[in-house]
């Protein structure tokens, strides 16, 4: 109902705080189709915040991921998966750019940005490894560290 009630607005910006968080995965999926539709059809730009990482990666095109009221990455999804390598933590030395954070729970992979640099190591990335390692690296003391 909510929804409708919003999208009756023609409102050029939709702010979602959680829609999905108390869905099925059926209805997650067609709340999802909804929304896009309704976006592409209308030029409807919607911020929509989510923990459900692989329902938001099928429709967003860009990622803005907060941390204690800084933001951490602001970029198009494909940029900010592309920007980044995973690699194994005894590979890490071989390669350029700078160690995000750990991105895997036996802490045997990390998460490398490539500012400006190609990836010449390593694998692309899911969203959730990329959220995962940003966020560890956010509260570890030792993650950032370029070399």
């Amino acid at each position: 109902m909510a929804l409708s009630l919003a999208f009756g607005t023609r409102a050029p910006v939709l702010l979602l705080d959680e829609p999905l968080a108390h869905l099925d995965p059926l209805s997650r999926r067609d709340f999802l189709e909804l929304v896009g539709s309704h976006a592409r059809e209308h030029g409807t730009t919607v911020l929509l915040s989510s923990h459900i990482l692989s329902d938001i990666s099928l429709i967003c095109d860009r990622l803005v991921l907060l941390h204690e009221g800084g933001i951490l990455v602001d970029a198009a999804m494909s940029e900010a998966l592309s920007a980044h390598s995973v690699v194994r933590l005894e590979d890490e030395g071989a390669t350029p750019g700078e160690r995000i954070g750990v991105c895997d729970s036996m802490g045997a992979e990390v998460l490398i940005r490539h500012a400006g640099i190609a990836r010449s190591t390593g694998r692309a990335p899911s969203l959730d490894e990329l959220v995962l390692a940003h966020l560890d690296g956010a509260r570890s003391p030792l993650a950032g560290t370029s070399r």
